[in-house]
């Protein structure tokens, strides 16, 4: 997917508390994606398009529904829903962009 040019999200789902444990799980995961990859002949430099957000999903489930905004931030929902909503204005915007010019290679 990442060589076709696919944005990739993966949501680490945790329930770490500290930063440190944090990376080191998403410093785990790189690992294992790394691996995949040789298997697959995948050019190692697109792996860091791959974006791992940890949000726990149990936490930010339940501050949605009481509505505890600190619940909400610390369980990285903020984080993932922001990175999410840019990933798809980017699409957006390169979707419209590639149509824009599809019709003026079309009136050509």
């Amino acid at each position: 997917m990442v060589e076709r040019g696919k944005k990739i999200f993966i949501v680490l789902n945790h329930q770490l508390t500290s930063d440190i444990d944090k990376k080191i799980a998403i410093d785990k995961v790189k690992n294992i994606i790394e691996t995949l990859a040789d298997g697959y002949s995948a050019d190692k430099s697109v792996l860091n398009d791959i974006t791992i957000l940890p949000m726990n999903v149990k936490t930010a489930y339940k501050a949605k529904l009481m509505n505890q905004d600190v619940l909400l931030d610390h369980s990285g929902y903020r984080n993932f829903h922001q990175a999410f909503t840019q990933w798809v204005l980017q699409q957006k915007q390169e979707m419209e962009f590639l149509d824009s010019l599809k019709n003026q290679i079309n009136d050509i």
